[in-house]
């Protein structure tokens, strides 16, 4: 069931993949995890300790066929939904597919994907636990001096579940709170660009 949340006027997509795509996803990244362990280290242009093949998922990458129409469909879906983006967006490009594994107490910084046009996490296996992702207002504060009916947030967090997608505008900035479970949290994250 597919719904648009609008934490800041801005449209931010969750999603949940069908079942039987999912548990074929998952066994592909933990395949993927098992047999690249080396290429799975930490960045070094994050502050944190999640450990990924961002710096070399272009030659190590978990893209997959079935990946890729899973997330070429939530795309398209959030387009077509989504107030925050022209429907007719055309010749989207799966550009950057990465892997983060979080061991417990790590977190991701604040960050944005500048350069790209939609991001997106894919969460393999988490738990309550595994720590929410929390994206902050872009407004500034002197935007909440206007007086808007109901006040305003300045963080808004989805807490992760296994099969959940979520995606949302590349220069949104986020940042995934620390790890308090005892198990990995493993998620894949994604940019999208649209070449006009």
């Amino acid at each position: 069931m597919s719904k648009i949340i609008n934490p800041f006027r801005i449209s931010i997509y969750t999603n949940y993949v069908n079942e039987s795509y999912f548990n074929s996803i998952k066994s592909e990244v933990l395949h993927f995890i098992k047999k690249n362990k080396d290429s799975l280290i930490k960045s070094p242009n994050w502050i944190g300790d999640t450990l990924t093949n961002i710096d070399s998922c272009k030659s190590k990458t978990i893209n997959t066929p079935l990946l890729s129409k899973v997330i070429k469909t939530e795309v398209e879906n959030y387009i077509k939904t989504s107030s925050s983006f022209n429907p007719l967006i055309k010749n989207l490009s799966l550009e950057d597919l990465w892997v983060n594994v979080a061991k417990p107490n790590q977190y991701q910084e604040t960050h944005d994907h500048t350069g790209s046009l939609i991001s997106g996490t894919l969460y393999i296996d988490v738990n309550n636990q595994s720590g929410s992702f929390q994206f902050l207002n872009p407004l500034n504060s002197e935007f909440a001096l206007q007086g808007l009916k109901g006040g305003i947030n300045y963080v808004h967090n989805i807490n992760p579940s296994n099969g959940m997608i979520l995606l949302f505008p590349s220069w949104m900035q986020h940042r995934v709170l620390p790890n308090k479970s005892t198990k990995d949290r493993i998620s894949i994250s994604f940019n999208i660009t649209s070449k006009f």
